[in-house]
């Protein structure tokens, strides 16, 4: 799945793209028994041109970042990062580390990964990110974002 999706940005002319799968982690809240929605956050599991990156252990929580913020509302999220500061603060919320890291990256895609059973639950997030400008990119181009959501819908078939 990620050399079809590799290839189509690439018949766009962008390269190098990253990318990754992260699934929500719960923790365990001790005094209700149960899952704390609250304390989810997210985990690269699998990963593809990101060899030796060091955002692979990074650990997102919920509506943090352009992945947190697609897990939170359970829509497709677009971040331009070439201004991940305004007014003093770090935009998307990422943490001073991950503004670190993700210095040269310019644009984000993040893609709900829905389960079948059930279209509210997020199983995943597809995350591509490239050094190339937003405007350099077809992440805003709605046959592009379709083509991703039937990506997506495939990766979740392959994790029933």
């Amino acid at each position: 799945i990620f050399s079809e999706i590799e290839s189509e940005i690439q018949k766009k002319g962008i390269i190098p793209v990253r990318m990754s799968i992260m699934k929500p982690r719960f923790n365990l809240n001790p005094f209700l028994g149960k899952r704390d929605f609250l304390k989810t956050c997210l985990l690269i599991e699998y990963h593809y041109n990101m060899k030796g990156c060091a955002d692979l252990a990074n650990v997102i929580p919920i509506g943090v970042g352009v992945e947190g913020s697609a897990l939170k509302s359970k829509r497709i999220r677009i971040g331009d990062l070439r201004n991940l500061f305004k007014n003093g603060y770090a935009s998307w919320g990422y943490s001073s580390m991950d503004l670190q890291i993700m210095k040269d990256l310019k644009s984000k895609i993040s893609v709900p990964i829905k389960d079948f059973a059930n279209e509210d639950r997020i199983i995943g997030i597809l995350n591509i990110d490239t050094a190339c400008n937003l405007d350099k990119t077809p992440f805003k181009q709605e046959g592009f974002r379709n083509f991703l959501i039937s990506e997506a819908e495939a990766i979740a078939a392959l994790t029933k």
